[in-house]
């Protein structure tokens, strides 16, 4: 008789354990957790360059370079300016009538600079450039990858790699045929764990 009441007994206790504690959800894998990447950059550059030669419709060669230098908005580096130069690092045609011409390779570095420091970006291999006319127009389109090489403040020990699709154009309908920049920015930047955010 006693040992059936504490069997009873025994089997309460564990019923009521089961129902007092409240269910979990599986634990998720360690290797099934995505991994932290760096913050995502995503925005867009306005701006003004200066063409080396002068600008001008192009002739025989694209330009040699382009200094940059305006203003960006992007999520994680914030609001600043920028300013830089893309150089044209292999032998380049101009495009026959008006259309884009053959792409060539391009170099340079671009420093971007916000409220949390700056950062300088090379300009890597890969990093290519094109002339487009137009009847009353000329323009080149430049597709950059830029690696993040050293910083200041935020950014001191910063590293990363950026997308940046950037257009020069000269309008020569207008009064002053003065370069207008635009372009967008994509990527990441680590800032480091040293770095004081």
């Amino acid at each position: 008789m006693r040992v059936g009441w504490n069997r009873r007994f025994a089997l309460a206790v564990v019923a009521f354990a089961a129902l007092a504690l409240p269910a979990t959800a599986p634990a998720t894998a360690i290797t099934d957790a995505a991994p932290a990447g760096p913050p995502g950059v995503a925005g867009t550059l306005q701006g003004t360059s200066q063409w080396s030669p002068d600008v001008a419709s192009c002739g025989v060669e694209p330009v040699s370079a382009v200094t940059v230098q305006g203003t960006f908005d992007a999520s994680f580096i914030g609001r600043g300016t920028y300013s830089g130069q893309i150089s044209r690092t292999s032998a380049g045609e101009c495009p026959f009538s008006f259309e884009g011409g053959p792409p060539f390779s391009v170099g340079g570095t671009i420093t971007f600079t916000g409220p949390g420091g700056s950062f300088v970006a090379t300009i890597a291999d890969g990093s290519t450039g094109a002339a487009v006319e137009s009847p009353h127009a000329s323009e080149y389109d430049f597709n950059l990858v830029l690696t993040i090489t050293s910083g200041t403040r935020r950014y001191a020990r910063a590293g990363g790699s950026l997308a940046l699709s950037y257009e020069t154009d000269a309008d020569f309908a207008s009064p002053c045929p003065c370069p207008s920049d635009h372009g967008t920015l994509s990527g990441a930047v680590a800032v480091g764990a040293g770095s004081a955010t």
